[in-house]
């Protein structure tokens, strides 16, 4: 009955709350990209680290997750008004970066240039199986729209019931669905096509591209596209959906806002429970070679320093990697070995 319902309804909160906070990194991250410019801000981030992260990071984020929770203010009605003013805003913008980049490459094109063992390492995590513009590749982008949409039909209801009626709704998804998410692939296509024109890289994130500007107004404007993008995506598919899941468990005295703040503290908690994880993670296993015995390998060939080669005592050649937990072990035998035949001939 109804109380079996709110199980459902908080499992689907616990994961929008996840989500909530992984979206609030990849926000914070446009954040960061951006302020690193600024030389003070970099060393601020290169040196000074919080549970395993950077403390620009921490900050970044943590005023992300607090701009989030103004947009519900006033309920519903605040949210409405946000994304009236994010869609357009990031059309906006993407089209004034695009048309910018397209100037800069001389023209615009479809005929990307891109070398295909190029295309397929950038695109090799993507989850798209099949070389680029193939059938099953493009069977596979339908796939993951499908699954990336999957989301939202969960919480499509916390919407349409503010529709006026049933032809307003089909409307809405009509415009908002097929019409906008074909035309917005089409101008991101042709943005990372100029892009690597002009910069001989393939950019797949707006942040990256941001990084390559050398006026900071172009970085500001691709730095907050892509910011108000992801917070708009945050606010529908994770924020208004926990908020009312847990509304609903005790609608009497929990509402919608307090829904939200309770929502928005779970994420934060996460957050701080992850970057926990990781410091224990990276405290417990990751550590870095003792750099009175380490030597490094210069120029393209795989070969030892000159001062190592020819006849002499037993020499040790290990490859280190940081940020492998085998180093535990690899670090104790290392260490056996050394012991074991230091000064040998």
């Amino acid at each position: 009955g109804v109380w079996g319902a709110n199980l459902a309804a908080l499992v689907r909160a616990i994961v929008a709350c996840f989500w909530y906070g992984a979206q609030t990194a990849a926000a914070s991250g446009a954040m960061v990209a951006l302020l690193v410019r600024n030389e003070a801000l970099l060393s601020f981030h290169q040196t000074t680290h919080w549970l395993g992260h950077s403390g620009l990071e921490v900050i970044c984020y943590v005023v992300i997750w607090a701009l989030q929770l103004l947009i519900i203010q006033r309920g519903m009605e605040t949210v409405r008004r946000f994304q009236d003013w994010a869609g357009p805003a990031v059309w906006i913008a993407m089209l004034v970066l695009a048309i910018g980049l397209c100037v800069k490459a001389g023209g615009f094109s479809f005929d990307h240039g891109i070398p295909m063992d190029v295309l397929l390492d950038k695109t090799k995590d993507a989850g798209v199986s099949g070389a680029p513009g193939s059938f099953w590749a493009l069977m596979a982008v339908g796939a993951t729209w499908i699954t990336y949409f999957a989301a939202l039909y969960l919480n499509f209801c916390d919407f349409s019931r503010y529709a006026k009626n049933k032809e307003a709704v089909a409307k809405g998804n009509l415009w908002g669905l097929p019409v906008n998410l074909i035309a917005f692939s089409l101008v991101a296509g042709i943005t990372t096509i100029a892009a690597f024109k002009v910069y001989g890289e393939v950019l797949l994130h707006p942040e990256q591209i941001s990084a390559k500007f050398d006026s900071w107004v172009l970085a500001l404007l691709a730095a907050v596209t892509f910011a108000v993008a992801t917070l708009g995506i945050n606010v529908v598919a994770n924020f208004v959906s926990a908020a009312f899941d847990i509304s609903n468990v005790f609608p009497k005295r929990i509402d919608f806002k307090r829904g939200g703040y309770i929502a928005a503290l779970i994420a934060l908690l996460w957050g701080g429970a992850m970057l926990a994880a990781f410091w224990w993670f990276e405290a417990r296993y990751l550590r870095t070679f003792d750099g009175e015995r380490a030597e490094l390998f210069s120029g393209d060939a795989l070969r030892l320093p000159a001062e190592l080669q020819g006849p002499g005592p037993v020499r040790f050649v290990h490859f280190w990697d940081p940020g492998c937990p085998c180093n535990v072990g690899n670090q104790q035998h290392l260490e056996e070995l050394l012991k074991r035949f230091a000064g040998q001939p």
